[in-house]
């Protein structure tokens, strides 16, 4: 169950945690539940970036198509 839209952070804080999330990933010797947690954690961050992303370039578009 996707939890995006109960995450307030910027863009550029939730990339912080999702870099966080991955260097954790790789250079830890996790359990099973704290790498499924992490995973889960990490796919949230990352949908929730690219929505914010997408968002962007549609009001950027937008915005480009007014000033036509």
């Amino acid at each position: 169950m996707s939890k995006t839209k109960n995450i307030k952070l910027s863009f550029e804080e939730a990339l912080i945690e999702l870099e966080k999330i991955l260097n954790d990933v790789e250079n830890s010797n996790l359990t099973i539940e704290e790498l499924v947690e992490s995973f889960e954690r990490g796919t949230d961050l990352s949908n929730y970036c690219l929505n914010k992303l997408d968002h962007a370039k549609l009001k950027i578009s937008n915005i480009s198509k007014e000033k036509k």
